[in-house]
């Protein structure tokens, strides 16, 4: 059995970065084999649920993939996982190039898993976001950045996103493929209701599988 640790996201537990690499070498130092983290991009003063009541607290926001990189120059053995990763927040490219980056610098460590969000209000914020069309944005999102990082000259055209063909050559360590969402969790309905992790793995596909709540 592997241990994993949740890096703090939100809250004043984060303070600087050399106080986040002693902490996540410690947990490397005691065993732990994954260190995890958690996206949240804004938390509204109005979200109508007492889930985040404390939303003062959770205003307090770090970016997942910053802290990551932290950490990756911190440690040498422990996995670094996303759970669960927005992709809504990010333009294609970026996310594509960020997550390439951070699987290179970390020598291949990276797992990234992805999720839908649970709260509207978030969607209502972030350009071209569509709440009710979330499950194929989710799709869109992961065809490309398969095609990002195993071909070049790279384009695409969808209905969510256009882009011309450029050179994109920053491939992952890992030799899997993008994490891919099974479709057969979307009978009658455009979103998923809870997507379970997927990763970038050594020689296997990844998987970002549905399942019912």
């Amino acid at each position: 059995m592997q241990l994993g640790f949740m890096i703090p996201l939100v809250g004043p537990s984060v303070s600087d970065a050399s106080a986040l690499s002693a902490f996540v070498r410690g947990l490397e130092d005691l065993g732990y084999g994954a260190l995890w983290v958690g996206d949240r991009l804004v938390t509204p003063v109005d979200v109508g649920s007492n889930y985040l009541a404390r939303g003062p607290q959770m205003a307090r926001s770090f970016d997942p993939v910053l802290l990551l990189t932290v950490a990756a120059a911190a440690t040498s053995r422990v996995r670094l996982n996303t759970s669960t990763l927005s992709t809504f927040y990010y333009e294609p490219p970026h996310l594509a190039r960020q997550l390439a980056t951070l699987d290179v610098l970390s020598d291949g460590r990276l797992g990234v898993g992805v999720g839908l969000g649970w709260m509207k209000q978030e969607y209502d914020v972030v350009r071209n976001a569509d709440w009710q069309r979330r499950g194929k944005m989710l799709d869109d999102m992961l065809a490309f950045l398969h095609a990002w990082w195993t071909t070049s000259p790279v384009s695409w055209d969808s209905e969510f996103f256009t882009m011309p063909a450029v050179h994109a050559r920053l491939r992952p360590v890992q030799a899997g493929r993008a994490a891919h969402l099974d479709r057969r969790c979307q009978r009658g309905r455009d979103a998923p209701s809870r997507p379970q992790r997927g990763r970038l793995a050594r020689g296997r596909r990844a998987g970002a599988r549905c399942v019912d709540q």
